[in-house]
C-alpha cells in the first residue's frame, strides 16, 4: 500500500525554473533530467513538493484496477474500479 498525504501546494517553487519545461509525459521528464510528481501537475525538480508522490527512477504504472496505487485522485481510483481510502489528511486508493 502506497500512503499519500495531500498537501496545499500554492506558488511555484524556486528550483522549478530549470525543470524542462518541455517534458509532456513521466518517460520524457526522468529522460530530461526531472522527477515526476503527478499530483503536482507533473514534472518536478528534485522532488520539489513535499508529501506528494515522487517518482526519480520508474514512472508509476497505470491508474487501474490492477494498479490501484497508481491512481492519485478520487475521480480517478473509483473509475478505474479500486476503493478511495481517507483518514484524516490521507488519502489512497485500495484494491476494492
Amino acid at each position: 500500500m502506497i500512503l499519500i498525504v495531500w498537501a496545499c501546494i500554492s506558488g511555484t517553487p524556486d528550483s522549478a525554473d530549470s525543470v524542462p519545461d518541455e517534458a509532456v509525459d513521466c518517460e520524457e521528464c526522468l529522460n530530461l533530467g526531472g522527477t515526476w510528481q503527478p499530483e503536482a501537475g507533473g514534472c518536478t525538480e528534485d522532488c520539489a513538493f513535499q508529501d506528494v508522490s515522487c517518482f526519480t527512477d520508474t514512472c508509476p504504472d497505470a491508474c487501474s484496477v490492477e494498479s490501484c496505487d497508481s491512481c492519485f485522485s478520487e475521480e480517478d481510483c473509483t473509475s478505474a474500479g479500486c476503493t478511495w481510502e481517507q483518514e484524516a489528511e490521507a488519502m489512497w486508493c485500495t484494491e476494492g
